[in-house]
């Protein structure tokens, strides 16, 4: 169980922190035991958010200072992800968005790091086209930088605004 003032990490919110414990009653729900958060880099609108105590599974501990470095160090070498093709252009599109939905509802960073690999490499291929990526995948790159960006600026504490340039230097460095 985590407790008022922990930071955790929501697969949606990204990294947020518990600001309560209470027991509510939502409505058609039976009360029952909620933790209550905030997003840690603020979307602006002061977003309050409940979950209960019984789905704590949907959160998880943020990855510690070693464990980003660490992640950092490998992203050059993650290979982006292969998604076979049917040739039929419906079907396909729908499993490249089941996989992408696989990815960011992992909760886990390194399969947004495995996401953006792959949607930034099928931009590069299809910028050669003169194409650009379809606005789903637009999304969900977005979607992974703001969990990811979001959850490296929390523990390295830094601004969400210098995490790309801190990736980069440290890559550069290695």
């Amino acid at each position: 169980m985590f407790s008022v003032g922990d930071k955790v990490v929501h697969h949606d919110y990204g990294m947020c922190k518990i600001t309560n414990i209470s027991r509510r009653r939502f409505p058609g729900q039976d009360e029952k035991d909620y933790y209550e958060m905030i997003p840690l880099f603020d979307d602006g609108y002061g977003t309050t958010f409940y979950i209960s105590v019984e789905h704590e599974g949907k959160l998880r501990v943020p990855m510690n200072r070693e464990q980003i470095l660490e992640m950092i160090d490998t992203m050059p070498t993650i290979e982006p992800l292969v998604i076979k093709t049917t040739g039929n252009r419906v079907l396909d599109q729908e499993n490249v968005k089941a996989a992408y939905k696989a990815l960011m509802v992992s909760g886990d960073p390194r399969d947004w790091v495995l996401l953006l690999r792959t949607i930034y490499q099928r931009g590069k291929k299809l910028s050669a086209q003169k194409k650009r990526i379809s606005e789903y995948e637009s999304h969900a790159r977005d979607n992974s930088e703001r969990l990811l960006y979001g959850e490296i600026a929390g523990v390295m504490e830094i601004p969400v605004r210098s995490v790309e340039s801190f990736i980069t230097k440290r890559i550069e460095e290695k």
